[in-house]
């Protein structure tokens, strides 16, 4: 007889951690860090930071470019 065990807990960790690792950078970018442990800071801070990386997008294309990742990573 097959001796199986379902263990679905190494699983459950990864999705936690990852949805705190997510929620980390969200709250980053609000300003919810103190100023030493954050990246950004704020979201000024970010937003400039995204239109140096997509520089080649249009002026146009800029701002929705700044607005899309948070909502992927709260949905």
């Amino acid at each position: 007889m097959e001796n199986k065990i379902n263990n679905n807990y190494p699983q459950l960790f990864l999705r936690f951690a990852l949805g705190i690792a997510l929620w980390s950078a969200v709250a980053d970018r609000l300003g919810c860090w103190p100023q030493q442990y954050a990246a950004w800071g704020n979201m000024e801070n970010f937003i400039a930071y995204t239109g140096k990386i997509t520089a080649f997008y249009l002026a146009d294309w800029q701002r929705p470019m700044h607005i899309w990742p948070p909502l992927l990573k709260v949905c």
